[in-house]
């Protein structure tokens, strides 16, 4: 009867010390891939190591004797580690060339908005045009005497040669002679 209750509590000890051994794998199995989920450590790196140290512990176990499918077998898992490694380089890679194109991405929007913006300060000097067109030169020299230079020459820029010359004779010389060579200097305006 003593013996009967040994072998219980024998079977539990081994039933209980294998529950615990399950539990430690799987803990040990989600924390590794969380420590992987947060990039702390990277799985395809720890199976390299392992497998390069489960390699060199096969070798160093062997005899003297070795089996050509074994040295096959030792072949093949070296390239698998090379494969692998060459593989962790190239996710690397990929890595790196997504972020470069992400950043283009945020570069091309950026030139787009600009894009957008001067297409409508385009559409905006075209109705100053307009409305300067319509205008006799004689009322545009008078709103033109009362803007800044660079304003003038915005202005100026976007009409035709024969409306600048018809407003030119309207404005005062000394406006016209600075507007003038505010026309003719290439860093002036626009």
């Amino acid at each position: 009867m003593a013996m009967a209750v040994w072998q219980k509590k024998g079977l539990r000890i081994i039933c209980i010390g294998i529950i615990i051994l399950i539990l430690l794998g799987i803990i040990t199995s989600l924390t590794v891939l969380l420590l992987d989920y947060f990039n702390i450590v990277d799985v395809e790196i720890l199976k390299t190591n392992l497998l390069q140290v489960f390699h060199t512990n096969e070798a160093d176990g062997k005899n003297a004797e070795e089996d050509p499918v074994d040295n096959e077998l030792q072949v093949l898992g070296e390239k698998i580690v090379e494969l692998e490694q060459e593989n962790i380089s190239l996710r690397d890679e990929v890595k790196q060339k997504s972020n470069e194109v992400l950043e283009l991405i945020q570069e091309l929007d950026q030139l787009q908005t600009k894009l957008v913006e001067l297409e409508n300060e385009k559409q905006s000097k075209t109705r100053v045009a307009e409305i300067y067109k319509k205008m006799r030169p004689q009322q545009a020299a008078a709103i033109l005497e009362k803007l800044t230079e660079e304003e003038a020459l915005a202005i100026l820029k976007i009409l035709d040669a024969q409306q600048v010359s018809q407003i030119m004779a309207q404005l005062d010389p000394n406006r016209a002679a600075t507007l003038t060579r505010g026309m003719n200097n290439p860093k002036g305006g626009d």
